[in-house]
């Protein structure tokens, strides 16, 4: 039996954005990446798959990153999931507002492909 692929879920409204973060995983080839275009789709995932982390933008319609990171949290089955949040909001006020509500790290857009990859990568070593 193989090793187990940590499963990153990245919840992302933008099919570009989504396409590029596909790349990324699929260039460094050791998680596995799940996408979902919106909150309700990803509660969902994370409801029926194993996952390690989730990275979420913000501003979404329907559930937007801070709700489905509370329906995170309140679920017995991912409340110790880390959730990375993944915005253009970039004002200090954003990032306290991120930091108070728990998220596990804030990463602004553009982001830096290796932050976020070594952000992903502590967050999947803290939650094994």
């Amino acid at each position: 039996m193989g090793l187990k692929l940590p499963q990153v879920l990245y919840v992302e409204d933008g099919r570009v954005n989504r396409n590029l973060m596909a790349e990324i995983f699929t260039r460094i080839g050791d998680m596995r990446l799940i996408l979902a275009e919106n909150g309700g789709e990803a509660l969902q995932v994370a409801a029926n798959e194993p996952i390690d982390v989730v990275i979420t933008d913000i501003r979404m319609p329907g559930p937007d990153g801070y709700e489905i990171l509370e329906a995170l949290k309140s679920s017995p089955k991912t409340h110790g999931v880390p959730v990375i949040a993944l915005s253009a909001l970039a004002m200090r006020a954003d990032l306290e507002r991120a930091e108070s509500a728990g998220f596990a790290a804030y990463i602004t857009k553009p982001m830096d492909i290796g932050v976020m990859i070594k952000t992903v990568r502590a967050c999947c070593a803290s939650n094994a």
